[in-house]
């Protein structure tokens, strides 16, 4: 059996079930990434659910040796063959809200459990080395977009050639949909990418990541494009304390430490050139099969830091409708420090 399906095992009561609906969790447990499926596990069975278009795939990905294989086109049925004396069943805040009405109908008790997310919370090995290589192909991407900057492309072509790209690679797909803000579209945190034309004396922030092979990167970077010199010096100024709070902030992202430490530290420094007020959003997140997970990194986080978590430190400053900086590396807690995994210089990208 595997690490983490024991763990979970092990950590469920007697008489209680985990009904597992979430894609990326059954892919978590079971290697399994087809359209449908659903787990059902107690601390004494194990069952994978799914139908007919999987019959023999779930035994080729070896998932016969983790659980008993049920083929159906009622999947409903099948677990309340199974469920019978057991009211307390458990799900991940993923479920949704369809499955937890159809479970509450059924005369069961659903009852939220973040046992899984705390599972994924923490990488191992393997999983580590798979974000690293998403990160390796994320930076390549940067690159690319770099090579071809020019006077009244639109943004949504950069977005569109840097997933085109990142695939070619290797890349299963882009993580997340990619950021391309241009001048002052750089200013608005959550930009929507759009046909915004390039010109020149313009900042440029690009939020992109990959995904490889289920696993996720999240990287930003700013460029300044063409900037009239006056205009640089400023720039630059803005960028360097932004730098300084993301590198500061980061040396607080150690084992033990309160997630809320390094968000509170950026707030206060900031403050101190009374830039607090334009930094508007958490300071990161943990990242994996999701491009947001646990830990979250602000000021209400009550988790602290532990070896095996793979965050992400993005402090921002934002002035409406001029421009925006925004500076994202991804880094591995360990036991002794913290390692950083992107390795693209996070010095502003000035292009000609």
């Amino acid at each position: 059996m595997n690490t983490r399906l024991s763990r979970l095992i092990k950590s469920i009561e007697k008489n209680n079930f985990f009904y597992i609906a979430n894609p990326l969790d059954i892919f978590y447990l079971s290697g399994f990434s087809g359209s449908f499926a659903r787990l059902l596990i107690s601390n004494e069975k194990k069952f994978f659910i799914t139908d007919k278009r999987y019959n023999g795939v779930a035994e080729k990905l070896g998932v016969d040796k983790l659980f008993e294989i049920i083929v159906t086109n009622n999947y409903k049925k099948e677990i309340k063959k199974i469920i019978k004396k057991s009211k307390k069943i458990l799900i991940s805040p993923q479920t949704s809200l369809t499955e937890y009405l159809w479970l509450k109908d059924s005369g069961y008790e659903p009852h939220v459990s973040n046992k899984i997310m705390n599972l994924r919370m923490i990488k191992d090995e393997n999983e580590i080395e798979l974000i690293k290589k998403s990160i390796e192909i994320t930076e390549k991407g940067i690159l690319h977009i770099l090579s071809i900057l020019k006077n009244n492309i639109i943004e949504k072509e950069i977005a569109d050639e840097f997933e085109y790209y990142i695939k070619k690679i290797g890349a299963d797909s882009v993580s997340f949909t990619p950021i391309i803000a241009f001048g002052k579209n750089s200013a608005v945190p959550h930009y929507k990418t759009n046909t915004t034309k390039l010109k020149e004396n313009s900042i440029i922030l690009i939020d992109v990541g990959a995904k490889y092979k289920g696993y996720c990167s999240d990287l930003t970077r700013v460029i300044g494009y063409r900037i009239i010199k006056n205009h640089l010096k400023k720039y630059i100024s803005y960028y360097n304390i932004v730098k300084t709070a993301k590198n500061k902030s980061v040396l607080l992202c150690k084992n033990r430490n309160l997630t809320k430490k390094p968000y509170f530290f950026v707030k206060k420094y900031l403050n101190n050139y009374g830039l607090d007020k334009f930094f508007t959003h958490s300071l990161g997140h943990g990242i994996g099969l999701d491009i947001h997970e646990i830990p979250f990194i602000n000021q209400k986080s009550v988790l602290k830091f532990k070896p095996g978590m793979i965050i992400t430190c993005e402090p921002g400053i934002y002035f409406q409708n001029e421009f925006g900086i925004r500076i994202e590396d991804n880094y591995l807690i360990t036991e002794k420090k913290l390692l950083k995994l992107s390795s693209l210089s996070d010095e502003i990208i000035i292009k000609d």
